[in-house]
C-alpha cells in the first residue's frame, strides 16, 4: 500500500505530534510519501516514532491507495483511491470525496458525526514512551505547560488567568510554587505575564526550557494546572485531547483541567468549572503517584498500533471495491497544477 500525506497545518507540538504518531503507526503497514518536509516525521518529542523507512517526497507519479490530508479549515480535492483527513475538530467545511476522519479521541469523533456528513470517524489514540517519564520526590509545586500566546477569539492556555488565581488562592502563603513552561510565541503577552509576577517569587516563568527540564519539573510537581477552554464558548477553542495531561499522569502528577473539550475524559484528570474550585481540589488530594501513572500507561504504542492496523484493514476492504479510473488521474492533474 502507498500512502500520501499532505500536511498543511500541523507542523508543531501538540497536534503535530499526533500527526507524527499516526505516520509512525501507519509506516508498519505501508510506504509513506509526503508532499513536503519529510524530515519532520522522523522526530517526536513524546516517543521514538519507530518509522521503519523515512517518508519519501511525493512527486505525483502515482495514484495513492490512501490519501491523507491534514488541515484545519480548508479543502483540497482528494486524489486517492481511499481518502482521509487527520482531524482535530470537525469544523463545518467542505469534505466532499473523503471517506474517513482520523481522530484522537471520542470528543473529536463526535464532532465529525455532527458536522461532516458521509465521513466516518476512526479513532487512533496517541502513545507515549513511559520510560521517558519518572516519578521524583514530590514537592509543593504546581506546573503549567503550554506555549505563551493569546488569541481573543481562539486558542489560549490562559496563563494570565491561572496566575491571577494562584496569587489570590492562599497557596503561596502555604509554601506552594507555580511554574509555567512553554515557548514564547507572543512576546507582548509574555511581557504582561512578567509584569504580573515581578513581585511574586512563588510564580516562576520558564520560557523555552529544554525538554529535560520540563520532564524533571513534572516528576517533582504534584499537580498540572491547565487553563485552556476557560471562557471559551466554541468547542473547537477548547483542549481537544491534552497530550500534556498524559505526560503528567506518567510523572505521577495529577492533572486539573477545565471541564470542556476532551481532556476531562482522560482517566485520572480532575476538572473544574471555575478557578475557585481548584484550591479545594489541591487541599483535599490524597496523592498516589503510582496510581496516576497507571492511567497514563494506558496510552502505549502496542494499543495504538492495534487501532492503526484495524484502520488499514478497513482501507484494504474499500480498496478491493475501488479501481483506478480516469477521474483519479484528472483529480491528480488538478491537484498538482494547483500546488505549483
Amino acid at each position: 500500500m502507498k500512502i500520501v500525506i499532505d500536511n498543511r497545518h500541523m507542523d508543531y507540538s501538540g497536534g503535530g505530534e499526533h500527526v507524527r504518531m499516526i505516520v509512525s503507526l501507519l509506516s508498519h503497514f505501508a510506504d509513506i510519501y509526503v508532499t513536503q518536509t519529510p524530515q519532520f516525521y522522523c522526530g517526536n518529542d513524546f516517543t521514538a516514532t519507530n518509522i521503519h523507512v523515512p517518508p519519501k517526497q511525493y512527486q505525483g507519479t502515482f495514484i495513492p491507495d490512501l490519501f491523507i490530508y491534514v488541515d484545519y479549515r480548508h479543502y483540497v480535492k482528494p486524489i486517492g483511491r481511499v481518502n482521509a483527513q487527520i482531524c482535530f475538530y470537525g469544523l463545518k467545511k467542505k469534505v466532499k470525496g473523503y471517506n474517513y476522519a482520523l481522530c484522537i479521541n471520542d470528543f473529536v469523533a463526535q464532532s465529525i458525526l455532527q458536522n461532516w456528513p458521509h465521513v466516518t470517524p476512526f479513532i487512533i489514540p496517541p502513545f507515549f514512551d513511559d520510560s521517558l517519564y519518572k516519578i521524583g520526590n514530590k514537592e509543593k509545586r504546581l506546573i503549567n505547560i503550554g506555549n505563551f500566546f493569546i488569541e481573543p477569539d481562539g486558542h489560549s492556555k490562559n496563563q494570565h488567568l491561572l496566575i491571577d488565581w494562584f496569587l489570590s488562592s492562599g497557596l503561596p502563603e502555604s509554601g506552594w510554587i507555580f511554574e509555567c513552561y512553554g515557548f514564547k510565541n507572543n512576546l507582548s503577552y509574555f511581557s504582561t505575564l512578567e509584569e504580573k509576577v515581578r513581585l511574586s517569587p512563588s510564580v516562576r516563568l520558564k520560557p523555552n526550557a529544554p525538554r529535560e527540564d520540563v520532564l524533571d519539573a513534572l516528576s517533582k510537581s504534584q499537580f498540572l494546572i491547565h487553563g485552556m477552554g476557560y471562557n471559551r464558548k466554541k468547542p473547537e477553542q477548547t483542549e481537544h485531547f491534552g497530550l500534556v495531561a498524559v505526560e503528567a499522569l506518567l510523572s505521577g502528577c495529577r492533572p486539573i483541567v477545565h471541564q470542556s473539550g476532551g481532556c476531562p475524559d482522560i482517566k485520572g484528570c480532575l476538572s473544574y468549572h471555575h478557578f475557585d474550585e481548584i484550591t479545594s481540589m489541591i487541599q483535599s488530594e490524597q496523592s498516589n503517584p503510582m496510581a496516576l501513572r497507571h492511567h497514563g500507561l494506558h496510552f502505549n504504542y502496542k494499543q495504538s498500533l492495534a487501532y492503526a492496523e484495524a484502520f488499514i484493514h478497513l482501507v484494504n476492504e474499500k480498496l478491493s471495491l475501488k479501481k483506478v479510473s480516469f477521474g483519479h488521474y484528472f483529480s491528480l492533474f488538478q491537484y498538482l497544477f494547483k500546488k505549483k
